[in-house]
């Protein structure tokens, strides 16, 4: 995680990327909206979908444009993309194989996945909107505050930004978890498999930039969520 291994992409392919993963987004909330296979409520309250994407969406760009502005975090890397992609993809997946495992040991819930096909466009949209909120806004606000103080972006404040980043989601899934009908010993494997997650997914971000990060995401919600999400059903039930 330290320094800056590869050359940072142009703002003006970063700003294309970001539109892209935004119009998707938008798009698939929309497409979505009313669907009652998608439990869009669990996630958003009672805000619409689309409202709820549109905020996310404009957050994001902002965190983007802050952190490129610091020179901490860059959407693209220029170099070699292929190699960062099959960092990505193969990490996702390695990570998922631990959950697959942790669910035929003790169960998750059944009706924890949006089956397909809604599911190829509910997961892209929220692994956006986790990347969002769960990464984006944290790191910016960490280095803001880095910034004020002392001036610059450090190595040491983007590494302290990384591991307080990445502690944001296992900390806000197992606020609902615990004492749900779960048992302990997975609500705690949870907890620490998201925490590992979170820092080899930023890492990943940090050195070959947020689209390859998010693709890391995407392979372990394809294997976990689409894949195993199907299986599992006839399986363990």
């Amino acid at each position: 995680m330290n320094g800056q291994p590869a050359i940072k992409s142009s703002g003006r392919a970063a700003a294309i990327a970001v539109a892209l993963l935004s119009a998707l987004a938008i798009c698939g909330a929309a497409f979505l909206a009313g669907d009652p296979a998608v439990p869009f409520a669990n996630y958003f309250g009672a805000i619409p979908p689309v409202r709820a994407t549109l905020i996310v969406v404009v957050l994001a760009a902002l965190a983007h444009w802050l952190l490129r502005s610091m020179n901490a975090f860059h959407v693209l890397r220029a170099g070699r993309p292929y190699v960062g992609l099959a960092v990505a993809v193969t990490a996702g997946m390695a990570l998922a194989v631990p959950t697959v495992v942790a669910d035929i040991v003790w169960n998750f819930p059944r009706d924890i996945n949006v089956a397909p096909p809604q599911a190829f466009l509910f997961y892209p949209l929220m692994g956006y909107v986790a990347e969002t909120v769960f990464h984006l806004a944290p790191l910016t606000a960490v280095l803001l505050v880095a910034r004020a103080a002392t001036g610059a972006c450090s190595d040491r404040a983007v590494r302290f930004a990384i591991l307080l980043a990445a502690a944001v989601e296992p900390v806000f899934q197992a606020w609902g978890a615990f004492g749900a009908d779960t048992v302990a010993a997975l609500d705690i494997f949870m907890l620490a498999h998201l925490y590992l997650f979170g820092i080899i997914l930023l890492a990943v971000y940090r050195r070959y930039g947020f689209v390859t990060a998010f693709v890391l995401r995407l392979a372990y919600y394809l294997v976990w969520h689409i894949l195993w999400g199907v299986g599992r059903l006839s399986l363990l039930y």
